[in-house]
């Protein structure tokens, strides 16, 4: 395991990357030195999938920060947007497997181990998706959504969206997932 302070969190349906019986630590002795590296603009948290398949969050990177793991080269870790839970990419991959330390990894120049570069960044998402995110942030409270000339269906998805972005942030995004996962369980026995 990754050095750092870990929450735990169980898997959760939709959007959030989804835990399958297979996605766990596996045991190894093999040490992979990673640097996350977040290129996008937006607050991505990290999670270590860990020995039981459940996230354990190695809290949140802000756009463009960098941060250094030490980890272990069977340690599989993901991605999430921290306010509207949409899973982020890693060198292009869902998930993200770090190497071996010694493939390739050892500068000679320097005599010093170098860490393997995962580049964190934005799925590509649905315009409807975005347009939603951005009216919705542009809105001074919930009923305002209401108040503009569109369908109502869309006045409903506009207010769902900025409850999303501005409501739930107060909450952990841990929380946000346990919600989430009851959420979709509550829909799978309706």
């Amino acid at each position: 395991m990754a050095a750092g302070h870990a929450q735990i969190v169980a898997g959760a349906a939709g959007r959030v990357p989804a835990e399958l019986p297979a996605l766990r630590s596996g045991v190894s002795s093999h040490r992979a030195f990673v640097l996350f590296h977040n290129t996008s603009n937006r607050h991505v948290e990290l999670f270590w999938i860990n020995y039981s398949g459940q996230r354990a969050s190695y809290g949140i990177l802000q756009p463009d920060e960098k941060r250094k793991i030490d980890t272990f080269v069977s340690h599989p870790w993901c991605f999430v947007d921290a306010y509207n839970l949409t899973k982020f990419l890693v060198n292009g991959q869902e998930v993200f497997f770090p190497v071996v330390w010694y493939e390739g990894s050892i500068d000679l120049v320097r005599m010093m181990i170098k860490r393997q570069i995962a580049r964190i960044h934005a799925p590509v998402r649905p315009l409807r998706e975005i347009c939603m995110e951005r009216v919705a942030m542009r809105l001074p409270n919930t009923y305002a959504a209401h108040e503009i000339e569109v369908p109502a269906s869309i006045s409903q998805d506009i207010e769902q969206t900025f409850k999303e972005l501005k409501e739930k942030p107060q909450q952990s995004t841990l929380q946000r997932l346990e919600q989430l996962e009851r959420r979709n369980q509550q829909h799978q026995h309706d």
